[in-house]
């Protein structure tokens, strides 16, 4: 309003004190609006780049190297009003929207069961490119999440092992079964019975298809789950990082240890992708923050899941930053 003022003032009101004193007024006006914005707290969904670390801080591997690393993202971040506003502006943060520490705690448990799920499928698709024999058992398929019109039934961490008492031997029967109950839905009647381990308690419960695109649902995200018994050379540690994306770089971490002829103590790799038991690669999301982090902390080589918009993403970050990192795309464990 001072500089409107200003500009508006009659002439003969001019004065160099009357200016000064509207400076400085002004200014601050100006403070007192930047402190204020600094004190209100924001708790944010926000895609930005976290620093690579190696491996072997999330996995305790007998003969590993700390040669690999993954490249993850904050997700989650507590930040002022005017902190806000930075991040709304930065091209390499991607607001996702506002949360609180209960939504925290929930994304925490969901990323805890994804990761999990990592490892085990890491260390079966390791172990069965080195051709040595691991013991693994399917328990079920563990819910990692499910949509706002699930069935309230329906706990994230349950694993189901049965639709309509009837059971399932592994994920690809899973799916077969599940598909065969959803084509013979009816609109009057969109009930299922699935049994699942609860506490590693057996119960039954019902659930109901909800309509979900272009036709029914139960509306959950899945993992494989498995029991893995002997001393497979890959135990988990304790640590901050969630989520399935370091599958990949988990799988080559351990297939080095178990490869006594591979020798990559020249090289530091990074990258990123979801792998499953069988050594295929997947998608993952925060590409561009990833490849970013990777290259401003001095990577050479980053490998990514081929043939999709991970691939396009990371080309176009790496054109964008004008890095010469090199980006290598891969399917499968064995190309990587």
């Amino acid at each position: 309003l001072w500089l409107i003022y200003l500009l508006l003032r009659p002439k003969q009101i001019k004065s160099k004190l009357f200016e000064q004193l509207a400076f400085f007024l002004g200014l601050g006006l100006i403070t007192c609006g930047v402190f204020v914005l600094k004190q209100i707290p924001q708790t944010v969904d926000v895609i930005v780049p976290a620093p690579p670390f190696p491996v072997e801080a999330t996995l305790d591997i007998e003969g590993g190297t700390d040669n690999y690393y993954l490249t993850g993202v904050y997700t989650k971040k507590i930040t002022t009003l005017l902190g806000k506003y930075f991040i709304l502006f930065d091209p390499h943060f991607d607001l996702l929207g506002e949360s609180s520490v209960a939504d925290d705690k929930i994304e925490r448990i969901k990323g805890k069961i994804a990761k999990d799920a990592s490892i085990e499928a890491a260390l079966m698709a390791a172990y069965q490119e080195a051709n040595i024999p691991l013991t693994s058992t399917f328990q079920g398929m563990a819910v990692s999440d499910k949509i706002a019109t699930a069935s309230n039934r329906i706990e994230i961490g349950d694993i189901i092992i049965q639709i309509n008492s009837q059971p399932f031997n592994d994920e690809a029967a899973f799916f077969a079964l599940y598909e065969t109950v959803r084509e013979n839905l009816n609109q009057d009647n969109l009930k299922v019975n699935l049994t699942v381990l609860r506490d590693n308690v057996s119960t039954t419960i019902e659930a109901l298809f909800v309509e979900y695109e272009d036709g029914f649902a139960l509306g959950l995200a899945l993992y494989p789950k498995y029991l893995i018994t002997g001393s497979p050379i890959a135990q988990p540690k304790e640590h901050s990082s969630f989520g399935p994306s370091g599958g990949l770089m988990m799988s080559l971490a351990i297939y080095d240890a178990l490869d006594l002829e591979l020798d990559v103590n020249q090289y530091s790799i990074t990258g990123t992708g979801t792998i499953d038991k069988d050594g295929i690669v997947g998608e993952i999301g925060g590409i561009k923050q990833k490849v970013l982090s990777a290259s401003l902390h001095g990577f050479k080589h980053f490998f990514v899941p081929a043939g999709g918009n991970n691939e396009k993403d990371a080309f176009a970050m790496l054109k964008e930053i004008n890095s010469s990192m090199q980006i290598v795309p891969v399917k499968t464990l064995q190309e990587a």
